[in-house]
């Protein structure tokens, strides 16, 4: 069950940069790009501004990060993608590694990804010591794509407040992305152990929802794309069938 992993986590899309420090055309398959859909307005002014690429990009020949741009044929091709991902307004198919995303700020503003990154990293700096904070901080390296500093974020929180629920499934989700089944189940269990005691509005469902993935009543891919948390919420909650029936007997 553990091998057949969620295809959007084979899938890539080759694009082309241009280095703008050296001038070199160069090609890189991606795993994973996130389309900002408010930023499309502004393609023609800051045609590179709406794709958010979360993997480091270097120049092969000077080595230069991150200072690229994408050519107009990848542009091209992301935009098809796009609309090829999106089915219908209420339905992406998230087997596919180019993504859209319209990123939100706690307090629901809309906000780029990367600008929300630098906004979280200032607050952080002014209050290293704020859980809550460096959570939001660590959700949006997440959102963005950016695991590998998600992961150091959410292990800071943990430190903070070991019984942050949503740091822990999130971290969970992390290790099932990078396929170590046997670290996510590990966080499960802890998750099993600490729910009681969180304080969290809804341990119970967390609680069970860990217990459907340990036991295999649920495949633990179905961490990603989305977060347990935001599975949890009422007006996105849409139970499977075997589920229902597994409750149902349970009552």
């Amino acid at each position: 069950m553990f091998d057949d992993l969620h295809p959007a986590l084979r899938r890539t899309f080759r694009a082309q940069f241009i280095c703008k420090a050296c001038g070199r055309t160069f090609r890189r398959e991606l795993e994973r790009i996130f389309i900002h859909l408010p930023a499309l307005d502004q393609i023609e002014t800051a045609p590179d501004r709406p794709f958010v690429i979360p993997e480091p990009i270097t120049c092969p020949r000077c080595a230069a990060l991150n200072r690229y741009e994408l050519t107009d044929q990848t542009r091209s091709m992301l935009i098809l993608s796009l609309l090829e991902t999106t089915k219908t307004e209420a339905e992406v198919d998230f087997e596919q590694p180019v993504l859209p995303i319209t990123f939100a700020m706690y307090d629901r503003t809309v906000m780029h990804p990367q600008e929300a990154l630098q906004f979280y990293r200032e607050k952080v700096e002014q209050a290293p010591d704020d859980a809550q904070m460096r959570l939001r901080l660590a959700n949006t390296y997440r959102t963005s794509g950016d695991y590998e500093h998600a992961a150091e974020e959410y292990q800071r929180v943990l430190e903070m407040d070991p019984n942050e629920l949503e740091a822990w499934i999130n971290l969970a989700a992390i290790h099932v992305y990078h396929k170590r089944f046997a670290e996510a189940k590990k966080i499960l269990q802890e998750i099993v152990q600490r729910a009681p005691s969180s304080g969290h509005r809804d341990w119970r469902k967390v609680l069970q929802h860990s217990r459907d993935f340990l036991e295999g009543i649920l495949p633990l891919d179905e961490l990603i794309p989305m977060n347990l948390i935001a599975r949890l919420s009422p007006e996105r909650e849409k139970p499977k069938r075997r589920r229902r029936r597994r409750h149902e007997k349970a009552n």
